[in-house]
């Protein structure tokens, strides 16, 4: 089993802490113990919530169309947490992660997203894909052939304080050149993660 691998840092203090493992998952995912972890930040006197997750990725071990109806039961999951939570409406409560979701598929799953996540959609700017094999060097490897996707976003649920126009921008940074050598070849990348970063701000 693993451990989920989501993490939350912060330059300010963290007064809260909670970790949430997914009641369900499917194929390789279910060995992951994938969840979502959940801070309670102290900024200036003034409380901000934050929420980082993955959830459930596309698995041909999974059984058709389960990956997709699992996400959505995760995605559940997060909203009737924060819903438990009683979170004043006056504080700002951040839903960030890799959401295997892609927004660009026209397959209707990302407005299912937005509506079991309880957000409103952002806009958006940036490198036009999270995930990019064309750009990306590990994404290339794993994937040489497979067309770009948006899957990772940061958005603010509905029910609490807005801070205005929030803004995605997806960001195609790259690392200094590093190398993995596997007899007998040797491969180089130049990124840092097989998904671009993500940032949020407002306007």
């Amino acid at each position: 089993f693993e451990n989920g691998g989501v993490a939350i840092v912060s330059k300010y203090p963290i007064k809260e802490r909670i970790q949430h493992i997914f009641q369900h998952g499917c194929g390789f995912d279910n060995d992951s113990n994938k969840g979502f972890v959940y801070t309670k930040i102290e900024k200036n006197g003034k409380f901000v919530h934050v929420i980082g997750t993955h959830t459930q990725s596309e698995d041909t071990r999974c059984s058709v169309g389960q990956d997709r109806a699992i996400r959505a039961e995760q995605m559940k999951e997060i909203s009737n947490f924060v819903k438990s939570k009683n979170i004043p409406k006056d504080e700002v409560v951040y839903i960030g992660g890799d959401m295997n979701v892609n927004k660009n598929a026209g397959n209707g799953e990302f407005q299912d997203m937005l509506k079991n996540l309880n957000v409103s959609d952002v806009t958006y700017t940036g490198h036009s894909s999270t995930w990019d094999p064309q750009s990306n060097s590990i994404a290339k490897y794993n994937y040489p052939n497979s067309a770009p996707e948006y899957l990772d976003y940061i958005f603010v649920d509905k029910d609490h304080r807005q801070p205005g126009q929030l803004i995605n921008e997806a960001v195609a940074e790259k690392s200094p050149t590093w190398d993995v050598y596997k007899f007998p070849y040797l491969y180089v990348y130049n990124d840092y993660s097989d998904h671009y970063p993500v940032k949020a701000y407002s306007k």
